[in-house]
């Protein structure tokens, strides 16, 4: 099984197809053992495979039934609507990309999307794996973190994605704790530019399960107005899923003043010199 688990962990964005030498090379497995694993896998549905049978040309990629076990863990997530339900009147009360994003170790993943109406408009990928110190809806995850995991992900590598992306963990340090005082986020153009990305947080009775996200393009968030009232929106739909979902605290959810009852899972870091929610962030460009 965990032989199996190591193969699937090859792909990625920037790898779709592997062969059985790439992928032995890539583990240190033996390639009849790639090979015994990967066939396996194929007859099971977790891989695909293209090219001629035994041939050099032969190569593997994701198989359906990993699409039908991904969309089953997205529905996991919200058994009963409520957090889809949400997001769909939200959508069609801004007129942007609605997402729901949930932390998954030291990256973050687009659990469910709701794409504007609009025929022309940002792409926003459906399951697709983000940096968590990159980007309103992934950075406010961070915020809830436990320390140690934050401390691991500022240790890097931190990509620079764009020229506004935030890589200096004092910088980052004083982003999430204006997260944390504010209780919403706000980026720009940091994974891909000219974007513009809004999250709040999803609370139930024990803490952050995840943010709720509008995204579109960067004009429309410039202009006070207009992101005044996309703030307001995000805001109320963030807590009518967390009340939903058992959350009874005071809203926005923010950290505590010190004497207070707190309402995050974890205590704030040393914060930097300056806040950050409004700093240069960024929509996951296909958010």
């Amino acid at each position: 099984m965990g032989k199996a688990i190591t193969l699937l962990g090859l792909f990625d964005e920037t790898r779709l197809s592997i062969s059985v030498g790439e992928a032995a090379r890539a583990t240190g497995m033996p390639r009849a053992t790639a090979y015994r694993l990967m066939e396996q896998m194929v007859a099971a549905g977790l891989l695909t495979k293209r090219g001629v049978e035994g041939g050099r040309g032969t190569r593997y990629g994701p198989g359906l039934r990993l699409l039908e076990l991904g969309r089953l863990a997205a529905r996991s997530l919200d058994p009963n609507g409520i957090i889809r339900e949400a997001m769909e009147r939200l959508r069609d009360r801004c007129g942007e990309s609605v997402q729901f994003v949930v932390a998954s170790g030291d990256s973050a993943i687009y659990a469910h999307v709701v794409p504007p109406r609009a025929p022309i408009h940002l792409y926003v990928g459906w399951g697709r794996r983000a940096p968590l110190y990159a980007g309103a809806s992934t950075r406010l995850l961070l915020a809830w973190q436990p320390e140690e995991v934050i401390r691991r992900v500022l240790a890097g590598p931190l990509v620079a994605y764009t020229p506004h992306t935030p890589t200096e963990p004092g910088r980052l340090r004083a982003l999430l704790a204006e997260i944390r005082r504010t209780g919403y986020a706000v980026s720009f153009g940091e994974l891909v530019e000219h974007t513009a990305e809004m999250a709040a947080p999803v609370v139930d009775g024990q803490g952050v399960v995840g943010s709720l996200s509008l995204a579109g393009f960067e004009e429309r968030y410039r202009d006070p107005a207009t992101a005044a009232g996309l703030k307001a929106e995000l805001l109320a739909a963030a807590e009518e899923v967390s009340r939903r979902l058992g959350y009874r605290g005071p809203w926005p959810y923010v950290e505590p003043a010190p004497g207070g009852n707190p309402a995050g899972r974890r205590a704030s870091p040393p914060a930097g010199e300056e806040g950050g929610s409004h700093a240069s962030g960024a929509a996951f460009g296909s958010p």
